[in-house]
């Protein structure tokens, strides 16, 4: 019995797959088991007519008994239509055969009813076309045995007897398909029910104990159809019928135009996902954050909605927090550059405006130290300002053209006086084939390759320091560079090399004591390389030195001429030669070291101390550029920079300003100001900003 059984499981799963819907897996199982009952129903009637003397029925039942057996495994071989079509074809002609053989007496058209019920359970009502032919066979059969009165191939020698025992059995074969049949599509759909109704229950569970908010909405009303427990714990409701029957919407606090309702219902419809953050407004008035999914389904053509409502408050009051620590820490940041940089701003103005007098070596000397020292200031200000920039993910990158052997020739420089303290050489190696200018940011490009260097030199006593350019590969559109920096300093032991590039780390405890630094710059230069989409490296023995290395793939630029270039210089001269600007700054060092820088070039300085101030002389006079402070004791700078575009929406303005915050350009710019110059600056850096922006007066002019 337990084979039977097996036997049976085992030939009804033939053919059902996951990947088949519910009612396909459902018709192939009546198909398999259908056919082990139509097997036995045939063989019965074989054995029966053998035995009867009936010799013609049996071979004509014969092929029929065969097939049954094999539409399991046809089934099995995902051809479920095609054992479905050949089966019902082979049953009617065998009946109309059978009936054409024997005659009305012998009870075969039976047969007919039974399979038309079964042919219509069978098939696949969608497939419309071939549901109506599935059907319509039987019936053809059926009425074509009618029509041909059972005298084709009648054989009159068979005897009453014989009919008799044919009809009994027939009778008996139908009553037991069909009873067979019912027997297996109640089965199967009871099956099918129970599941349903397991599954019904699960759902409930999940849909009444989930965690989140869950309502079933009318798609086409927006009418809430039902909703779970937490539901009503979220919006503060003691009954389900006071948010049943309530427009979905009417929860938020901030009402939703009817449009914007229609443009996202026809998106959920589509398929696209619907996720968002919405603030809410129980009955009892508690505000609450909501993070929302809705997922769209269709049930007997009727469209619902599935919205989840995850409570997502405390998450919103954390990152409300953090955004509100990030800025407090970023106005705290600027303004300590602001406090730091404005007088910066003088010492290193001054200096320079000192070293361009005639001074004795010893005052020289030191006036590079106090110079240096205050330029060392700044670098390390600026690293714990980028490195926060970095960290907040607030870092911009220019593009514009890059002279790199200028740019090499500059840090070289820059390096140079510390490294002859130490009886160090730097030296500077570029392929050929590395061409006069590229496209990148010059200014973090700087920082980078100064970094190396600078720490180089500041771990190399007695030694060499070189910078390598080489190109890696080239095209028509960019080309690839390997950055290399290489000392014969003190090394680095191979346990260390890696925590060298954490942030506030360096190789020993005692290396900030004995050789200064912030520990920022090297893990400033891996994270700037990294949004550059490259990666440094570093190859080191301890006692003999070390090995900074970077790739770094930029486009290529077609200018032909550099901004600090000896040509550029002259033109920038030649431009600012003549010209009035208005310097509207309060610092009285400020605008010494300003106007001199400006007096140097030939330029007429008029300064005014106030907004105000300035705003009254810009009306009054004509300039060629207006510099502007921010930071001014009556109005501040964006104010008078406002003020003035009333009158005159020509004149360049560019600002000066100590501030470092990531969007003060797009600020500047909605004042009406054209540029803006960090302070400190040095004379070359205030001419270069000062000619750019009066060569593009001029092109606007033209």
């Amino acid at each position: 019995m337990n084979l039977v059984r097996k036997y049976w499981n085992v030939v009804s799963q033939c053919g059902v797959s996951k990947n088949n819907s519910l009612e396909l897996n459902k018709r192939i199982t009546i198909a398999n088991q259908s056919a082990i009952i139509l097997f036995l129903a045939f063989l019965a009637s074989c054995i029966t007519d053998f035995f009867a003397g009936i010799y013609c029925t049996v071979i004509i039942t014969l092929p029929l008994t065969i097939w049954m057996p094999l539409l399991p495994w046809i089934n099995s071989k995902g051809k479920y239509e095609m054992g479905l079509k050949i089966t019902v074809i082979a049953i009617c002609f065998y009946l109309f055969l059978s009936d054409a053989y024997l005659g009305e007496s012998a009870a075969n058209y039976i047969f007919y009813f039974p399979a038309i019920v079964a042919t219509s359970f069978l098939a696949d009502i969608n497939k419309r076309k071939q549901y109506y032919f599935l059907v319509f066979i039987p019936l053809f059969f059926l009425v074509l045995s009618i029509i041909t009165d059972h005298s084709l191939l009648l054989d009159k020698n068979i005897t009453a007897k014989q009919l008799e025992m044919n009809r009994i059995t027939n009778l008996l074969n139908c009553i037991f398909i069909t009873v067979g049949y019912v027997y297996i599509i109640k089965s199967i759909n009871f099956k099918a029910e129970v599941s349903l109704v397991h599954q019904k229950n699960f759902l409930d569970q999940i849909f009444n104990n989930s965690a989140d908010a869950m309502f079933l909405v009318d798609f086409e009303t927006d009418l809430i159809i039902d909703c779970n427990e937490m539901a009503m714990k979220y919006y503060e409701v003691d009954h389900r019928s006071e948010l049943i029957g309530t427009h979905g919407y009417l929860l938020q606090k901030d009402l939703v135009k009817p449009q914007v309702i229609s443009e996202r219902k026809l998106s959920i419809k589509q398929g696209e996902k619907y996720s968002h953050q919405v603030l809410y407004l129980s009955k009892k008035g508690r505000e609450f954050w909501g993070d929302v999914a809705v997922t769209y389904f269709e049930i007997e053509e009727k469209a619902y909605m599935l919205v989840r409502v995850t409570d997502v408050t405390t998450q919103k009051l954390a990152e409300a927090e953090a955004k509100a620590v990030t800025i407090a820490k970023d106005h705290f940041l600027s303004s300590v550059s602001h406090e730091i940089r404005t007088p910066l701003n003088s010492v290193i103005g001054m200096s320079y405006l000192l070293l361009q007098d005639e001074t004795r070596s010893e005052q020289k000397e030191k006036l590079n130290i106090l110079k240096f020292s205050a330029e060392h200031l700044l670098g390390l200000l600026n690293n714990i300002l980028d490195f926060s920039k970095i960290d907040n993910q607030k870092i911009i990158f220019e593009t514009e053209n890059v002279d790199l052997r200028q740019l090499v020739s500059n840090i070289k420089n820059l390096n140079q006086q510390e490294a002859e303290k130490r009886n160090t050489s730097v030296k500077t190696l570029i392929d050929d084939d590395v061409p006069n200018y590229i496209l990148g940011d010059p200014i973090r490009l700087g920082q980078i390759l100064n970094n190396l260097v600078s720490n180089a030199v500041k771990f190399t006593a007695n030694g060499r320091v070189t910078i390598e350019l080489m190109v890696s590969n080239k095209t028509d559109k960019d080309i690839s560079i390997d950055f290399s920096v290489t000392d014969t300093g003190i090394g680095i032991a191979q346990d260390n090399q890696e925590r060298i590039f954490d942030m506030f780390s360096q190789a020993r405890t005692d290396t900030t004591r004995k050789f200064g630094g912030t520990g920022l710059g090297l893990a400033i230069t891996k994270r700037l390389l990294q949004l550059m989409n490259s990666e440094i490296k570093v190859s080191s023995t301890l006692g003999l030195g070390s090995k900074f290395y970077f790739t770094l793939t930029l486009p290529m630029s077609d200018k032909t001429n550099s901004l600090l270039n000896p040509v550029v210089m002259l033109e920038n001269e030649n431009l600012l030669k003549g010209r009035k600007i208005l310097l509207v700054e309060d610092s009285n060092f400020n605008i010494i070291v300003a106007k001199r820088f400006l007096e140097m070039s030939q330029v007429e300085v008029d300064v005014a101390e106030t907004g105000f101030e300035g705003v009254k002389k810009a009306k009054e006079n004509k300039y060629d550029l207006v510099l502007m402070d921010l930071q001014l004791p009556d109005i501040d700078g964006y104010e008078a920079a406002k003020e003035i575009r009333r009158f005159n929406t020509q004149i360049p303005i560019v600002a000066l300003t100590a501030m470092v915050q990531t969007d003060i350009s797009q600020k500047l710019y909605d004042f009406g100001m054209n540029d803006y110059i960090l302070k400190p600056f040095n004379p070359d850096s205030l001419k270069i900003k000062i000619a750019r922006n009066l060569k593009n007066l001029n092109i606007k002019a033209a």
